[in-house]
């Protein structure tokens, strides 16, 4: 009770607060550039391929029937709702980093595959000798991307922005973050049929080296912040950062 009273306090205090507080110690600076990666994220990671241009990944591997199309991307949006409830369930109870980091590891093996897979696809129709099994296999990681972006991208997005920033600061934080995921979203849904139409299963590259990006944001610099509820974190005064196995301390 005397936590959530003296929360209250804090948010009287915050009116007085400027954007200027998000970069005017250390400890905001590097919140607020988790917040703008996250943002990008969330948008850079290949699910906007698949959300928006499934229909033409199908006829890039040979599937051209609209009907067939029609099913695999109705399927694909039932699939996704479903393990993304079930994820969002079970998800928050486990550590943070540690779920953020599963789901991007497992983002990058789907992409490899995927990208291998697609190579072959697009090779047969090519050739004239067209490839079903490696359109089948397509289809199938398309289908296994969803349950590991949904583990931290989805899942945990805003319960890691409300974790992360003080109680006075989590408004202008989860702003930034949206302001990133709109600009990243943006980006990829004009430029993403255009790499496609150039570039063809190549473009897949492009977000493999991203999800690397993202494994290697998460692992050096996304803190745990399970197990201490929205009052403690407020009142922290410093925050204790795991980073690859060293402890750092960071004075807000």
């Amino acid at each position: 009770m005397a936590q959530i009273e003296t929360t209250l306090q804090i948010e009287l205090e915050a009116a007085k607060q400027s954007w200027m507080d998000m970069i005017r110690t250390p400890g905001m600076r590097r919140r607020t550039f988790l917040a703008a990666a996250m943002g990008l994220f969330t948008q850079w990671s290949g699910n906007t391929l698949i959300s928006f241009y499934l229909g033409k990944i199908l006829v890039s591997i040979g599937y051209t029937d609209a009907w067939t199309k029609t099913r695999i991307n109705l399927g694909s949006t039932v699939w996704s709702f479903v393990n993304g409830t079930a994820i969002a369930l079970i998800s928050p109870r486990y550590k943070r980093r540690t779920m953020f980091l599963t789901g991007a590891i497992g983002m990058l093996v789907v992409y490899v595959s995927w990208t291998i897979a697609m190579r072959y696809a697009e090779l047969g129709l090519k050739t004239g000798v067209p490839n079903k099994t490696a359109g089948i296999v397509v289809i199938f990681f398309i289908f296994f991307y969803s349950p590991w972006y949904n583990i931290g991208n989805n899942a945990l997005a805003y319960t890691y922005m409300v974790e992360l920033f003080p109680y006075a600061e989590r408004s202008r934080g989860i702003s930034i973050e949206q302001f990133f995921v709109r600009g990243a979203g943006f980006f990829t849904t004009y430029i993403n049929p255009i790499g496609m139409d150039n570039s063809g299963w190549k473009y897949l590259i492009m977000y493999i080296v991203m999800i690397c990006v993202e494994i290697i944001t998460i692992y050096f610099f996304y803190p745990e912040t399970q197990g201490r509820t929205l009052e403690e974190l407020a009142f922290c005064k410093q925050y204790t950062l795991y980073l690859a196995g060293t402890l750092l301390t960071l004075i807000p």
